[in-house]
């Protein structure tokens, strides 16, 4: 299984023993939560496909949410006891809710009654990204769970590219389908292009950026994608103050085509993996815990130098990073991104 075997271990010690259970697997990245889920699901004994359309309701959301129309759904599918063969009862039935955190105010209020009191052959299974979000009446109702990238592929994929892993392993340990995507394909070429890109001055790595953000995203031009926010992270580090706002303009120019929200998001992500390995090196022995190999010199060079972040720039990054959707001034965000980025080695310039 894809979760770890400590927190299978509750999870079906709480589907056994419990008439009626609720559960929350929570974490960043969407498809791993499903593929947990499924499994949690389909690892019951004498699980069938049969089984798989007759006790298993999946939920996601319709038109951006999860409305009263699913919540009725699911109170109708628990009205019936779970059907094996003819005349034999299974013991469980099972719905999962993915992405629970688009749950409609009006949906959760009528969801509560069903998670407090599920009938005793219920197992309701959610997923979400953005666990705090949700009303606190529904995620006191359920066991929750964290769910983090899986050891077991990680291993592989070092195995299948050898020395030539560090420049995706952040890549895949931060995104489950690139990871899968890795291990079924091979992606040396692609590795070459990413180490190509550490020569690239800040205009040109503009230029490969625009252009992989015109025609839509594949899992190879996600690989790239990441890896030129990384180096364009660097070239900031290097500058620092210098040139500063004429780099923030041409950055903010790149990163308003298409969809803008979206891109400023996965580049602020990056730029909070950058940050976490070089806190884990400053602050911490847990050097096992960096995911961007490729950056581990360059990182303790930056620490060294007096890398240094503020709790509050930190908590701001996470909290920007989970957003679904996004009011905020998209230039805000992108310069104070950038501003807490060089706040971190030239501090005394800010101060």
């Amino acid at each position: 299984m894809i979760i770890s075997k400590e927190i299978a271990d509750k999870i079906f010690k709480l589907i056994l023993e419990g008439n009626g259970t609720s559960l929350a697997l929570i974490g960043e990245q969407v498809a791993l939560l499903k593929k947990a889920a499924l499994e949690i699901v389909e690892n019951e004994l004498n699980w069938s496909e049969r089984r798989s359309v007759e006790d298993l309701l999946i939920v996601e959301p319709s038109g951006g949410n999860i409305g009263i129309k699913e919540i009725k759904k699911l109170e109708h599918f628990f009205m019936h006891k779970p059907l094996e063969g003819k005349r034999k009862y299974a013991k469980r039935k099972y719905a999962i809710v993915y992405e629970a955190e688009r749950v409609t105010t009006e949906a959760a209020n009528a969801f509560l009654k069903l998670l407090e009191e599920p009938p005793e052959y219920a197992v309701i299974l959610l997923t979400s990204t953005s666990w705090n979000s949700m009303l606190s009446t529904i995620r006191s109702r359920c066991f929750a769970f964290d769910i983090k990238t899986p050891l077991e592929p990680m291993e592989k994929l070092k195995m299948k590219y050898m020395e030539k892993v560090k420049y995706i392993h952040g890549a895949c340990f931060e995104d489950y389908e690139l990871l899968e995507f890795c291990l079924h394909n091979d992606v040396t070429d692609i590795i070459k292009e990413l180490i190509e890109y550490e020569s690239l001055e800040f205009q040109e790595l503009l230029k490969a950026l625009t252009e992989l953000e015109k025609n839509g995203f594949d899992e190879g031009k996600s690989l790239k994608l990441r890896k030129i926010h990384v180096e364009i992270i660097r070239r900031f580090l290097k500058k620092g103050n210098k040139g500063f706002f004429s780099m923030f303009r041409a950055l903010r120019d790149a990163l308003n085509i298409g969809d803008a929200f979206l891109n400023i998001r996965k580049f602020v992500k990056t730029l909070r993996s950058v940050v976490q390995d070089a806190l884990i090196i400053s602050h911490t022995s847990f050097w096992n815990r960096i995911v961007n190999l490729d950056l581990l010199e360059w990182l303790m060079v930056l620490v060294d130098s007096g890398f240094y972040l503020d709790e509050e720039d930190y908590l701001w990054i996470n909290s920007f990073v989970r957003r679904k959707i996004s009011s905020l001034n998209k230039d805000l965000v992108i310069h104070r991104a950038l501003f807490i980025l060089v706040r971190s080695i030239w501090r005394d310039e800010y101060a």
